[in-house]
This record gives structure tokens, C-alpha cells and sequence, in this order.
């Protein structure tokens, strides 16, 4: 179980260096720069998501929803804000 608990946080913080230089590059201006924050989002969701893996087990164990609030709110709320860039880059081509 904890080398599955290890996996999950191993991966969380592979998205989250990801979206963090994607991030960092998105502030060169360029014509990239919304496809770059769009990419960005999608790894910060998927950085929440396995972090709530983590907290989980693996939806093994059942943890107060109070402490999962941000997980729950903002992985959706990047998900929504990486199609809005994507396609706001591809509309400006």
C-alpha cells in the first residue's frame, strides 16, 4: 500500500514541476504562450488528482470531504481554464 501511496505522490509532483515550468515559459511573450498555460492546467488537474489518490489509498479509504475541498474544486476549475486557453490559441491562428 505504500509503495502505491509512493507512486501516486511521485507522480503529483511530476505534474506539478511540469505545470510549474509551462507556467514559467507562458510569461515569455510568444505565440505559444495560452497553448503553453492551457498544458500547464491540465497537468496542475492531473497533479490533483493524483494528490487525491494519494490521500485515498487509491479510493480506498474514505476521507471528510472538508479536507479534499480544494481538490475537488479546483481540479475541475483547471481543467475549465485549460480549454479556455487551448482554444483561445487555436482561435487566434
Amino acid at each position: 500500500m505504500k509503495k502505491v501511496r509512493k507512486k501516486f505522490l511521485v507522480l503529483r509532483n511530476i505534474c506539478v514541476i511540469a505545470a510549474s515550468v509551462l507556467f514559467i515559459a507562458s510569461v515569455i511573450p510568444h505565440k505559444y504562450e495560452a497553448l503553453l498555460r492551457g498544458i500547464g492546467y491540465i497537468f496542475g488537474a492531473f497533479a490533483y488528482l493524483f494528490e487525491l489518490l494519494e490521500l485515498t489509498g487509491g479510493f480506498k479509504k474514505k476521507i471528510q470531504s472538508e479536507e479534499l475541498l480544494m481538490v475537488y474544486c479546483f481540479g475541475p476549475l483547471y481543467i475549465i481554464m485549460a480549454v479556455t486557453y487551448i482554444i483561445s490559441h487555436f482561435s487566434a491562428l
